[in-house]
């Protein structure tokens, strides 16, 4: 019935399959790729939205951040040395001088779940990434805020047997060698890094040295407050809410702020207008950038169709070749009579019945052809030129 070319076939099929797998492996879903090793994150956090990361490169803000985060650690315990040799490690890995240590060292939509790392540890592993995420949507902040991710340090080293020695131990190139090695884990099988983040640690040792123990603002409870606003009237015994167990510090930002009086848009200067405006194009812009994830999502979706549809054709391709008993064409079925197969160059139904067929090399090139345009939305590599036109065409018009 049908003309069997085993050889041309099975080095057809493998080629497709080796090319479907290909593109799997590369596939980004959604505004970044949430997969790694199997894992996808299923928390809360909500990860599609936008973040603005890599924004603070200055070395003041850099330097202010790293120095709450040494009195933090003054705070808890460390040794001035165990603090440092913590910061060395840490602007190690984030790129010494390069971004803000609280964020990430590539674009938000870059990020790669359980691959590229976060904040001032880097953190990579996905359940070090989870517990970043899950404690950023229990505080209700963006995982690049630093009150945040010293959270996240607190419940992580602080709850192990290592931080004892950062307490006790005045050595700053063994708690150096010791951060790094307990903690970061980074590719060290000649022990180069050790030379340069010992570097860094002693430039943060100089740097803060003199500086206090202190809880950073709004995140840890602290003993004392700076005025008597919020105590309690001992003298009938009740607690304020503030003095209650748990209850975090109460900020003083509006201690010294009367009557709050709004006026209207006639009373406001060029500045403060021109900030208005922008506020209204960066809601535009959340709006939009929603939409845009929307469409690129129905791309991927039907990009994943055309994929499992090329995979169909193949296996009726695998059926119909094979298939010398049963006298019907699973490739007719599945594209509902629109292909009639043989190797035959025509086919006859009847006497006079004789219509055009597809032979196996025709098939294997529609396989490949929908897999290719199949695996090419899937990865999102059309989207960008789309995204790039659609703006270049809108900007053109609304000038």
């Amino acid at each position: 019935m049908f003309m069997v070319h085993g050889k041309c076939l099975k080095a057809a099929c493998i080629m497709l399959f080796l090319m479907i797998l290909f593109v799997l492996l590369i596939t980004q879903v959604g505004a970044m790729n949430l997969y790694c090793a199997g894992n996808t994150y299923t928390g809360k956090y909500d990860l599609s939205k936008p973040h603005e990361v890599n924004v603070h490169s200055d070395e003041e803000t850099r330097n202010n951040n790293m120095k709450a985060w040494y009195q933090q650690m003054l705070a808890w315990g460390y040794t001035e040395e165990g603090a440092a040799a913590v910061l060395g490690n840490c602007a190690r890995e984030c790129g010494f001088g390069e971004a803000d240590i609280t964020q990430g060292g590539v674009d938000w939509e870059d990020f790669v779940y359980g691959g590229t790392g976060l904040g001032m540890c880097q953190w990579t592993f996905y359940a070090r990434q989870d517990l970043l995420f899950d404690t950023a949507y229990d505080m209700g902040k963006q995982w690049t805020d630093l009150g945040v991710q010293l959270v996240v340090f607190d419940k992580e080293f602080n709850g192990s047997s290592t931080v004892e020695e950062f307490k006790t131990s005045h050595d700053l190139y063994a708690l150096t060698v010791r951060f790094c090695d307990d903690y970061e884990n980074p590719k060290n099988d000649d022990g180069s890094e050790y030379p340069r983040r010992y570097e860094y640690a002693q430039q943060y040792l100089d740097m803060c040295k003199g500086l206090k123990a202190k809880d950073y603002d709004g995140v840890f409870d602290t003993s004392s407050t700076s005025s008597s606003e919020g105590k309690a009237d001992t003298s009938i015994g009740i607690l304020s809410e503030w003095e209650l167990t748990g209850m975090p510090v109460k900020s003083g930002l509006t201690a010294n702020i009367g009557t709050l009086e709004l006026g209207d848009r006639s009373s406001l200067n060029a500045t403060d207008m021109v900030n208005i405006a922008s506020i209204g194009d960066d809601i535009s812009l959340t709006k939009t950038y929603n939409a845009w994830t929307t469409v690129r999502v129905i791309i991927v979706f039907v990009g994943l169709l055309m994929l499992i549809y090329a995979l169909m054709l193949m296996l009726a391709l695998f059926v119909d070749k094979f298939n010398n008993i049963f006298d019907f064409s699973m490739i007719g079925i599945i594209t509902f009579g629109a292909i009639h197969f043989s190797d035959d160059k025509y086919s006859s139904n009847g006497e006079e019945d004789v219509v055009r067929t597809t032979d196996t090399k025709r098939m294997v090139i529609l396989i490949i052809a929908i897999a290719l345009i199949g695996g090419i939305l899937v990865s999102g590599g059309v989207l960008p030129f789309i995204l790039r036109a659609v703006y270049k065409v809108t900007s053109a018009i609304t000038g």
